[in-house]
């Protein structure tokens, strides 16, 4: 799993548990919450005691206690709390959460049920179908041969029965990074631009954007058309920088910031992935100079030290410096455990470097670690 595919489950676990549990709307007197944007992008504010009558994604409508129904476009609406959500819904947010992805999916066929015996709200049926592909994408990227196929064909079912969904473009990242995952690169930069085009004609939160440029530029990556590639991630990087000048809303500078760092990166291993392909010692002294000036660019976070520390380790074990390299590693492992892509990207590079000094055992200890504890990286799948 990608550091952006990664971020995007962490945010809509957390905001699916949160925000549309009956837990969140329980105290409310008539159902429903539209929470809504207040002067553009400066906060929100909560339309409490609605009831909301229609959800898509060209907005919501809803009506007030005065019984006058009134509607919000997409752009301005940033979430709704649902009342009417069947304990099986909960129960399978709840597992999702914890990755047991399996029970969470029987969990949504029975909110499902709940819907189809009229004991809940139609939207149960719409959101079932869209976590139960969330599900089976998570469970891709730790073992796509056994369930790829059927999460694309999930997220597509999903697209074909609820086309006008408000989650639709939640649904278009997902299925992109699936086609990416299948190797099907220019199907996925498709979707991707969809995605986009959608976020932008619905003026959506920038983070939809924003994932889709990031995946357009890694589908140009798996391609091996790294001038795109490296452009595109420049592109991305310094338009999140200056956005987040602009930004007035903590949340949207929060997630910019981290889109600076993830496209920075990204872009490092772009510039790696060049230099191992074409085994050019040209490229890996350019990816080197890269790595080594990331902390006089971006700081000294251990985010940015993890990452120019692991590129620079891995250009080293280019130049046959294993040992050193080795040692590189070792330290962001260990500094910098918190860092789960790069302590991941670290162990596979540990297990090239144990091999290079002749410690076969060891850089298979690495690997089954690596598997272990960092099942759904790149990495993983990279060490099978």
């Amino acid at each position: 799993m990608t550091n952006a595919t990664a971020i995007r489950t962490a945010l809509l676990v957390v905001v699916a548990v949160v925000l549309l549990s009956p837990l969140a709307s329980a105290q409310q007197e008539f159902g429903d919450i539209v929470q809504v944007y207040v002067d553009n992008e400066k906060g929100y504010r909560d339309i409490p005691r609605v009831k909301v009558t229609e959800d898509s994604i060209e907005g919501v409508t809803y009506k007030n206690q005065a019984n006058r129904s009134e509607r919000k476009a997409a752009g301005e609406v940033r979430n709704v709390f649902y009342g009417d959500a069947p304990t099986e819904w909960s129960r399978g947010l709840s597992e999702m959460a914890s990755r047991q992805y399996d029970r969470a999916v029987e969990s949504f066929k029975g909110a499902v049920n709940a819907f189809e015996a009229k004991k809940c709200g139609p939207w149960v049926k719409e959101y079932a179908a869209f976590q139960t592909a969330r599900c089976r994408a998570a469970q891709s990227t730790m073992e796509p041969k056994k369930y790829l196929n059927e999460a694309l064909g999930a997220i597509d079912g999903f697209l074909s029965e609820f086309p006008n969904s408000r989650l639709k473009p939640d649904a278009l990242l997902v299925k992109g990074d699936l086609l990416l995952l299948a190797d099907r690169s220019a199907e996925a930069r498709g979707v991707f631009s969809d995605a986009e085009a959608l976020a932008k004609g619905r003026k959506l939160f920038v983070r939809y954007e924003f994932e889709a440029l990031l995946g357009k530029a890694r589908s140009y990556a798996m391609q091996k058309d790294w001038t795109h590639a490296i452009t595109d991630y420049q592109s991305i990087e310094q338009r999140a920088g200056n956005e987040v000048r602009f930004s007035s809303s903590p949340e949207a500078k929060a997630y910019l910031q981290d889109v600076v760092l993830l496209a920075a990166g990204n872009q490092g291993d772009a510039l790696l992935s060049k230099a191992e392909s074409t085994n050019n010692s040209a490229h890996f002294a350019t990816a080197k100079q890269y790595f080594e000036g990331l902390t006089s660019r971006l700081g000294d976070s251990d985010r940015v030290k993890a990452m120019s520390g692991v590129g620079v380790a891995v250009c080293l074990l280019a130049e046959n410096k294993a040992r050193e390299a080795m040692r590189q590693l070792a330290e962001v492992k260990v500094a910098h455990f918190s860092e789960r892509n790069e302590v991941a990207k670290a162990l596979y590079y540990m297990s090239k470097a144990a091999d290079k000094l002749g410690y076969t055992k060891q850089a298979v200890i690495y690997l089954k670690e690596l598997r272990e504890l960092y099942p759904d990286t790149e990495w993983a799948r990279r060490a099978d």
